[in-house]
């Protein structure tokens, strides 16, 4: 900025000469400026060849085929100890196994998208059509004393019962998942594609299902059960009976899918590819991938006023967020494969032994002993915070997304009833500040 505030005199002084010359004659050569950019005008110098800098060519895939198909089955809120590949010893996945035995198998996958809080993944991540009538007890005038209007909190049920109960239903789905997906798997091979096709088997996110005496998910949760997940990517020639035990993301599956497709990079991303470290554990050799697998979530306290609003069943949950925005305060885990950290905002640190605390039932952050791991996986932390900024789109992007969501204004003015004033920049509710 120095050197270039330094030519302005010599910029101003040129435009003054040239403009003099111009009126002086009638007919007129360009001038010949001369700027950061280089001399402007007749005998100018055509530009450097300026290319989008995030480009990279298309990586060989190590395939007989060098664009596969790709089948990606992602089934939602799928534990990573859902599935017998994974060490479940009551599942019921036989398609699922014996896709594993024959693909290459992630036991390190800590796969939670980065900053995949609820919302996020909602506006910015994996956006579906309803498939069903958006039935609901606005759409009819129904019984005027049904029971949605007099239901209340009886209390605890009984914890084993209810456990039972959850477990045994999320077991099933994940044995009907198990189906589908051999169906799949099935008809791929009898078109005979399955040497053509890479298949990916991955999830979004896990499930509480009980620990903690918890279930489904939290927007700031990033304990294992939730962000640990299952990665098979097996077909198309890929080395089989591969397990990779190095540290993995979400975000490598786009450049994994982009190199097996020999497909060029456009964009600005955070991810690696995963290919040749498949291809190395195949040939038995390692090659190194992360040494840190890193997770975001949650909001910040100013967010209140657009958090999730929810009937029942979820009526609870929704309001907990509102009374005690902290709760869902953001939160940055850190993982290698012995420590988890986690940073969070409106609360103590956190840190679990991945060795000899697998469930994360005992924070060892306070405990003098473990000050240097703390300090080591917070400088982690913040070396990934300023390492992955958001980055700029070289060239403007011309599809418009269709979106049917109300802006945070309108679902708060929504929410107020038109009972809002406007103070700075938040309306804030003027008599009924309790019914958020």
């Amino acid at each position: 900025m120095r050197s270039l505030l330094s030519n302005w005199p010599l910029w101003l002084g040129s435009l003054a000469h040239a403009a003099a010359e111009q009126n002086d004659a009638p007919t007129v050569s360009q001038s010949t400026i001369t700027g950061v950019a280089g001399p402007i005008g007749q005998n100018a110098t055509p530009l450097p060849n300026i290319t989008n800098p995030y480009v990279k060519p298309a990586k060989p895939n190590g395939l007989d085929t060098e664009q596969p198909n790709m089948i990606l089955f992602m089934p939602d809120q799928l534990r990573y100890d859902a599935v017998g590949a994974f060490g479940s010893q009551v599942a019921k996945t036989p398609n699922i196994d014996a896709f594993a035995a024959e693909a290459y198998l992630s036991p390190r996958g800590d796969f939670y998208a980065e900053n995949a809080t609820e919302l996020g993944v909602n506006e910015y991540g994996f956006l579906t059509e309803l498939t069903l009538p958006d039935f609901t007890r606005e759409s009819f005038k129904g019984d005027q004393n049904d029971i949605w209007n007099r239901l209340f909190y009886l209390g605890k049920r009984n914890e084993t019962e209810a456990i039972d109960y959850d477990a045994a239903m999320i077991r099933g789905m994940v044995s009907r998942v198990d189906h589908q997906f051999g169906l799949i798997v099935n008809k791929t091979k009898d078109l005979g594609l399955w040497n053509k096709t890479v298949t990916f088997f991955f999830t979004d996110h896990g499930e509480f299902l009980g620990d903690y005496e918890l279930i489904e998910k939290w927007p700031s949760g990033v304990s294992d059960n939730l962000v640990h997940e299952p990665l098979i990517v097996g077909g198309g020639g890929l080395p089989r009976g591969v397990v990779f035990e190095e540290m993995a993301e979400m975000t490598d599956l786009v450049p994994t899918m982009l190199q097996l497709g020999t497909v060029n990079e456009t964009y600005a991303h955070y991810g690696l590819s995963l290919v040749n470290a498949i291809h190395a554990a195949g040939r038995g050799e390692i090659i190194h991938h992360r040494n840190f697998s890193f997770t975001e979530g949650g909001f910040l306290l100013s967010d209140e006023p657009v958090l999730e609003q929810s009937p029942f069943p979820y009526d609870i949950k929704a309001a907990l967020q509102h009374n005690d925005t902290a709760l869902v305060g953001q939160a940055l885990a850190v993982r290698n494969r012995e420590w988890t950290y986690v940073y969070r905002l409106y609360e103590e640190d956190e840190l679990y032994s991945r060795l000899n605390d697998a469930h994360e039932l005992h924070n060892l952050a306070a405990e003098p002993e473990y000050q240097r791991i703390c300090d080591e996986f917070r400088q982690e932390a913040l070396r990934f915070l300023f390492s992955t900024p958001a980055t700029m789109t070289w060239y403007a992007d011309e599809r418009k997304p269709d979106v049917d969501l109300s802006s945070p204004y309108e679902q708060y003015i929504e929410r107020c009833k038109g009972n809002c004033e406007f103070n700075d920049s938040w309306p804030t509710v003027l008599d009924a500040k309790e019914e958020l």
